[in-house]
């Protein structure tokens, strides 16, 4: 009894956190925007400069904090 239990706690977990990324996903995908707003605008010029400048270390600096 206590197997099956432990088992159906298992497929329980499971299904709740495949339906959490799967919402997570689409929710995503549906308010996605390329365009930054309020204050990531220096965060995003300032790691493409960086890149652009071949400062690859600019892919661990902090961003937008």
């Amino acid at each position: 009894m206590n197997e099956r239990l432990q088992r159906y706690s298992w497929i329980l977990f499971a299904c709740i956190a495949v339906l959490t990324l799967a919402s997570t996903l689409v929710l995503e995908a549906r308010n996605f925007s390329p365009v930054p707003y309020l204050d990531m605008w220096d965060g995003y010029i300032g790691f493409d400069i960086r890149l652009s400048q071949g400062d690859l270390a600019a892919w661990i600096y902090l961003h937008n904090e």
